[in-house]
């Protein structure tokens, strides 16, 4: 998925990147997490790119324009809000929390499977 290029072409008008980001990702990335994946990174690479510090870009449900209640108006999976709402920074969250958000069956079966398992290294004679 080449994703950076929307963003970068409506870096002017957050709203309407976040939505081509998304438009764009479906021809490829069908399910909700995955477009709304690529829908919140929009966000936070617009952010980025206007110079938003850090914390700012982490903060809880960041938006780079000035409509501070976006992800409320326009919902997000709720993987992706897991995500959003920044369950990553807190001490012990990868566990309890990560399961919550990946709580379908589905998503589980698939997460699983998507993890790199590391192969075992022989030693070269």
């Amino acid at each position: 998925m080449r994703l950076s290029p929307v963003p970068l072409f409506f870096a002017s008008d957050p709203k309407q990147a976040i939505h081509y980001a998304s438009e764009s990702s479906r021809t490829t990335h069908g399910t909700k997490a995955a477009v709304d994946a690529c829908r919140y990174f929009a966000g936070l690479l617009i952010g980025a790119l206007r110079g938003k510090p850090k914390a700012e870009l982490l903060s809880p449900y960041f938006y780079p324009g000035d409509n501070p209640s976006f992800w409320n108006e326009d919902s997000l999976d709720p993987k992706i809000a897991a995500i959003a709402a920044g369950f990553f920074q807190e001490k012990g969250s990868t566990g309890d929390q990560r399961a919550r958000a990946m709580s379908s069956s589905r998503s589980r079966r698939r997460f699983g499977h998507s993890i790199a398992r590391p192969r075992s290294v022989r030693a070269r004679s």
